[in-house]
C-alpha cells in the first residue's frame, strides 16, 4: 500500500511547464548522461538519475545503475522532493514510514539511501530531480556533495532550456516544425498508453501573400506575431503551439475530445478575426481557415491527424475562408 501523492500548490503550472520543455520521452543524450556519472561519481552511488515528475509518473530522462525508464509516481521518492526547492534527503529509507513499503524499497534494487536536488526553471516551476540512490544508509551528507550537486542540478536545468530556445521559432516564438513533431509525437505516445484524448488543429492566415505584396513583409512579420499572441493567450499552457512553415500553424490539445477542440478552434478563429492589425491609422482585418482531426484513443497517429486537420483546413479555404472544417466528413461549422 502505497502513500497519497504529494502534490505541489502550484501543480497544473508546474506540469505545464514541465510538458512545455518538450523533454518528456525523448531518445538518451550525452550530455545529460554526463551529468548522472558526474553525481554518482561525486556521491560514490552506485545509481543516479534525472527524473522528471509527470502527472502520475516519474520517467528518467538520464540513469545510470539500473535499467527501469520510469516508475508510477506514486512509488517515487521524487515526487517529494519536488515539493521544495532544497535537497531532499533520506538517509535510511527502511526507517522511514513514507518509503519503506515502497517497492523499489523492499525489492530490487533495494535503495536505502536517497538525495534528490530539485531542478527549478527560471520560472521557478519544480520540474522533477537529479538523484543519486544507494543500497546501503549514510548517516550524513558532507555539504560539499550538496554544492555539487546543486551545481549539476543548475547544469541540467540549463541544458534543458538551452534546448528548447534552440527548437523555438525566432519570428513567432513558437515551437520549429521539427521540434513541434518532437514533442507532438511524444504526447502521442503518452495518449496512446494511457489511453486519453487527443485532438489537433491545422490553421493558415488567409491571403497572406496578397498581406506581404501590399503592405511589405515588415508588416506580414507584425501579422504573424499579432496571430501568435492570439494563440497562445486563447491556449492552455500545456497545449503544444508549433509552426509548420510560412503563416501556417498547428496545435496539439492533450486530454480534449473532438468536440472541445472543435469549440478551441472555433474561439481562435473569431479571436484573430476580432483583432484586426491597425496600419497607418486603418484596421488591416485579419482571419484564418481552421482544419480540426481528432486522435483516437490508444491508437493515436499524430502524423496521420495532422494530414487530415491540414485537409480540413483546405476545405475552410475552398468554402470561402475564415472559418473551422472538421474532419472527417468536412463539416463546416463557422461561416465567414
Amino acid at each position: 500500500m502505497t502513500n497519497p501523492i504529494p502534490v505541489c500548490v502550484n501543480e497544473d503550472a508546474r506540469l505545464a511547464a514541465l510538458l512545455g520543455t518538450g523533454i518528456l520521452d525523448t531518445a538518451p543524450e550525452a550530455t545529460f548522461d554526463g551529468i548522472t556519472w558526474l553525481a554518482k561519481s561525486i556521491l560514490g552511488t552506485p545509481m543516479s538519475s534525472i527524473s522528471l515528475v509527470d502527472r502520475n509518473r516519474q520517467w528518467f530522462k538520464s540513469r545510470q545503475g539500473f535499467a527501469l525508464t520510469e516508475t508510477p509516481r506514486s512509488e517515487s521518492f521524487c515526487t517529494h522532493a519536488i515539493i521544495a526547492e532544497h535537497p531532499f534527503v533520506v538517509l535510511d529509507a527502511m526507517k522511514d514510514s513514507r518509503f519503506a513499503n515502497l517497492p523499489i524499497v523492499a525489492g530490487p534494487p533495494h535503495i536505502r539511501f536517497y538525495l534528490g536536488m530539485p531542478l527549478v526553471t527560471k520560472s521557478r516551476a519544480v520540474i522533477g530531480a537529479l538523484c543519486v540512490h544507494d543500497t546501503v544508509p549514510r548517516e550524513t551528507v558532507h555539504p560539499d556533495q550538496l554544492n555539487a550537486m546543486a551545481i549539476l542540478a543548475k547544469l541540467v536545468v540549463d541544458q534543458i532550456e538551452m534546448r528548447r530556445i534552440a527548437e523555438t521559432d525566432g519570428l513567432t516564438n513558437l515551437l520549429t516544425n521539427v521540434a513541434f513533431r518532437r514533442a507532438g509525437y511524444a504526447e502521442a505516445e503518452r495518449a496512446s498508453r494511457y489511453k486519453r484524448e487527443m485532438c489537433c488543429i491545422v490553421l493558415d492566415v488567409d491571403r497572406f501573400k496578397s498581406i506581404n505584396d501590399t503592405y511589405g513583409h515588415a508588416v506580414g512579420d507584425y501579422v504573424l506575431r499579432n496571430v501568435c499572441a492570439v494563440l497562445r493567450s486563447e491556449m492552455r499552457p500545456f497545449d503544444i503551439i508549433g509552426r509548420l512553415g510560412g503563416e501556417e500553424f498547428a496545435i496539439i490539445l492533450p486530454d480534449t475530445n473532438f468536440s472541445g477542440a472543435t469549440a478551441a478552434a472555433e474561439r481562435l478563429r473569431a479571436a484573430i478575426a476580432a483583432d484586426p492589425v491597425s496600419i497607418a491609422g486603418a484596421d488591416l482585418a485579419v482571419t484564418a481557415s481552421f482544419g480540426v482531426a481528432d486522435c483516437l484513443s490508444g491508437q493515436v497517429d499524430l502524423g496521420a491527424a495532422l494530414a487530415q486537420a491540414d485537409s480540413a483546413m483546405y476545405q475552410s479555404k475552398k468554402a470561402g475562408r475564415n472559418r473551422v472544417t472538421c474532419f472527417p466528413g468536412y463539416t463546416s461549422v463557422s461561416a465567414a
